[in-house]
């Protein structure tokens, strides 16, 4: 589920528009790992994660894609400064 950032119509007091950051939740609920190909949302962003159900460290994915691991949900946060996540993941 690609839940888009600046896909809203809602606006703050003065009428500006509200942008939240783009969201990506991907689920397997299969026994086996599965490939996912990351969307290329524009911009000079990158993906990091912010849950991985199958892993204790949290990475910065960047581009391309991601290995899920069986039984799993993985949260992505696309942006430019991902201060939570740590070195670039050897996993996807």
């Amino acid at each position: 589920m690609l839940i888009c950032g600046d896909a809203t119509d809602e606006t703050d007091d003065r009428g500006r528009p509200i942008v939240g950051e783009t969201l990506l939740l991907l689920f397997n609920a299969g026994p086996d790992s599965v490939p996912f190909t990351l969307p290329n949302v524009g911009g000079d962003g990158i993906w990091a994660e912010l849950i991985d159900t199958a892993h204790r460290e949290l990475n910065v994915v960047g581009t391309g894609s991601v290995e899920l691991s069986p039984y799993s949900l993985v949260a992505l946060r696309y942006g430019e400064n991902r201060r939570m996540a740590s070195e670039p993941s050897s996993r996807g």
